[in-house]
């Protein structure tokens, strides 16, 4: 009996010991956790706090030939065709370093929407990127993307996104929208759709720098940062929001995107 206890009482220390140990280690992960998120936070806002921003960041190309347009392009440019868009035009960026995006730009048949198929790379990541932007009367412009990317801090944009869409069913999406808010939307009058936008996008800064979240860092107003408290509101509001609203379409994310 003595042995027996003996052996059960030995037994629970061992038993004790390798749940402390347990506890420890758990104790140890919660503190990696914990400064692994500290640490991707502070990248975020370090990045939105040093990366510089472009309003004008385009230029006019000749359309390239369809052996040297992305899959992804090719096939959203074909889908705007179809759906009746006019006024397709061709971008590059012009700002040098590892951005080497295109833009293909187009108005809807009313000029009340602005579509943007990007492609190309930036530091060698192929984009796939396409928006559609309505202006409403009185109201903010309506952003519609089939990617998550970044909220504005403005409230000039509304964005909403439908991931890995097609441009059928992100034009729907927009559509919708627009007749959720009345279906009064201003029409484009600019001499480019490039040049429609880069008001739009004008106007969102210059409110960004009202609010303190932004400053302009050269003469002319074409470049910009974020200020400290932008760079925090971006990723606290921003990006938490953003991955709140992508749960909610992961049924989505296996969906193949246009031309794959």
């Amino acid at each position: 009996m003595v042995v027996w206890l003996f052996g059960l009482l030995e037994g629970a220390g061992e038993t004790q010991y390798l749940v402390g140990n347990i506890f420890r280690w758990f104790s140890v992960l919660q503190w990696v956790i914990l400064a692994a998120v500290v640490a991707w936070a502070t990248l975020l806002i370090a990045v939105g706090r040093i990366e510089k921003q472009y309003i004008h960041m385009l230029e006019p190309v000749v359309a390239p030939g369809l052996e040297e347009q992305s899959p992804y392009t090719r096939a959203m440019n074909q889908m705007a065709k179809q759906l009746g868009f006019v006024n397709e035009q061709w971008f590059v960026q012009n700002i040098g370093g590892p951005y080497k995006g295109t833009a293909t730009m187009w108005r809807s048949p009313d000029a009340s929407t602005i579509l943007i198929v990007s492609g190309g790379t930036v530091a060698g990541v192929r984009l796939k990127k396409t928006i559609l932007l309505s202006k409403v009367v009185g109201g903010p412009v309506l952003f519609t993307r089939d990617e998550t990317g970044t909220l504005d801090l403005s409230g000039f944009f509304e964005h909403e996104f439908l991931l890995n869409a097609d441009l059928g069913e992100l034009w729907e999406l927009h559509q919708r929208r627009i007749k959720e808010r009345g279906g009064r939307v201003e029409r484009f009058r600019g001499a480019s759709p490039l040049a429609d936008y880069e008001a739009l996008e004008q106007q969102r800064v210059d409110i960004l720098v009202e609010q303190g979240l932004a400053y302009y860092v050269s003469g002319g107003q074409r470049q910009w940062r974020y200020s400290i408290r932008g760079a925090m509101k971006m990723y606290y509001e921003g990006w938490r929001r953003q991955l709140k609203m992508a749960e909610q379409q992961m049924e989505r994310i296996r969906k193949k995107r246009p031309g794959e």
